[in-house]
């Protein structure tokens, strides 16, 4: 399954925007009937096959690749802008909360018991991977960062996509910091204890995430310069934490 969600961003990040929204329509057709004759590339309708019985064997909702298309994939094919917060809120959904909603069953959670934590988990995973990457995305033209936010603290976005790490940039760092850890938060409230031992792979990703975060502040936010990374022993440290909680 990872594969698949794997391939397909791929396919968006690396392919031509044409050859992209082809492809991506075709795996849209895959989803609707679960059919891999729907798909044009050999490689592909493989690797659909094997998801087929993925699917099947922990009855996983297919709404949660359809709505990966429709709210995450075609969203970045067709905009490289957010006006709001709630834009880049519905988007962090699409790429993500949707891949852990996918994953509930496979944890062996009902996906029904546990969607809001996954979905809210999700966002704040998107949401500091946008801080992480906000360079790398740059370089492509694209800027997840909602502009109300720009605007609230006079960033230039020019000087994002220059990347000149301005006094505005960095207070709109700091802030983008604080609303990720604010669906942190708010993940955490949504966890149902019930689930809380199945979903230790959820709940340890959770935790090397906010690590990131914290490694970004230690850095002073320097997004723009260098691309911030926990090493093997911080992700270990990480998971451990997560483990003993």
């Amino acid at each position: 399954m990872y594969s698949v969600f794997r391939l397909l961003d791929d396919i968006v990040d690396l392919q031509a925007p044409a050859k992209a929204r082809a492809e991506v329509a075709d795996w849209r057709s895959f989803f609707d009937t679960l059919d891999p004759s729907k798909l044009n590339i050999l490689q592909h309708r493989e690797k659909a096959m094997s998801l087929v019985l993925v699917v099947k064997k922990y009855e996983i909702q297919t709404f949660s690749f359809i709505d990966f298309i429709d709210k995450g994939l075609n969203v970045d094919l067709e905009k490289n802008r957010f006006e709001t917060p709630m834009e880049t809120e519905s988007y962090c959904y699409g790429v993500a909360g949707t891949v852990g909603i996918a994953c509930l069953p496979i944890f062996g959670v009902p996906w029904q018991e546990a969607k809001d934590y996954a979905v809210r988990l999700g966002i704040g995973v998107q949401w500091i991977n946008i801080i992480r990457d906000v360079a790398v995305d740059a370089r492509m033209g694209r800027i997840y960062l909602p502009t109300d936010h720009l605007e609230k603290f006079e960033c230039n976005e020019t000087d994002i996509l220059e990347g000149r790490s301005s006094p505005a940039f960095l207070d709109l760092i700091r802030y983008e910091t604080e609303v990720a850890r604010s669906h942190f938060r708010r993940a955490n409230e949504l966890l149902p204890n019930e689930w809380r031992n199945l979903l230790k792979p959820a709940r340890i990703m959770g935790e090397i995430y906010m690590k990131l975060l914290a490694k970004i502040e230690k850095h002073h936010y320097a997004v723009l310069n260098k691309r911030i990374r926990l090493n093997l022993f911080e992700k270990a440290a990480a998971a451990w934490s997560a483990l003993r909680s």
